[in-house]
């Protein structure tokens, strides 16, 4: 019994914080558009929620690729271990660009939702920075899920540190124009995440 709750203490810890550590970043940039204004909170606010509702579906066909790699590892088949991985990375690709899509249309459908129309629009201000960043989001998915997937738990986990303590520093930086930096505000947040 030990043996199994350290097992699982040892693979479940480095998974649930590097899932945190992602969570992280859109949490960091509503806390510092806290201090900046009301509206650009608001927006925010609203923009990481379509963001987290589509990011959750495209995340969750990337991850199908888990039990793939699990069970390709479990038996020791090195060609279907590729085979998955690289059929993950495909996944990703089209999930990114159908993730792409759905955030280009941030406002419309905001507005579809009765949103009022000023903050649909800041919201996609928020929002539509960051769809570069979407392939780079699903490949690192994928790259989790493939690791994992062989028991290796932790890389994921230590890879989220520096993020979010870049995304940090761009958000101070872009957010309030600190250290020489035009003061983007809102957007700047969004230049802050896409760039961690």
């Amino acid at each position: 019994m030990k043996e199994e709750i350290a097992t699982i203490v040892r693979l479940g810890v480095p998974a649930m914080l590097g899932q945190a550590g992602m969570m992280l970043l859109h949490a960091v940039d509503t806390m510092m558009l806290g201090h900046y204004g009301v509206s650009d909170l608001a927006a925010a606010s609203l923009g990481t929620q379509w963001i987290f509702v589509t990011m959750t579906v495209a995340m969750g066909f990337v991850m199908g690729l888990d039990p793939q790699i699990a069970q390709a590892h479990g038996a020791q088949d090195r060609i279907g271990l590729i085979r998955a991985f690289h059929g993950g990375l495909g996944v990703a690709f089209l999930s990114a660009l159908a993730l792409s899509l759905a955030w280009s249309q941030t406002e419309s459908v905001l507005l579809l939702f009765g949103q009022r129309p000023e903050l649909a629009r800041r919201a996609a201000a928020y929002v539509q920075p960051q769809i570069i960043s979407t392939i780079p989001l699903l490949g690192w998915v994928a790259l989790r899920s493939y690791l994992q997937g062989r028991g290796i738990m932790q890389p994921a986990m230590w890879v989220m540190l520096p993020v979010n303590l870049l995304n940090i520093l761009f958000n101070w930086l872009f957010i309030y124009g600190n250290g020489g930096f035009a003061e983007y505000g809102l957007e700047g947040a969004a230049y802050a995440t896409t760039l961690s």
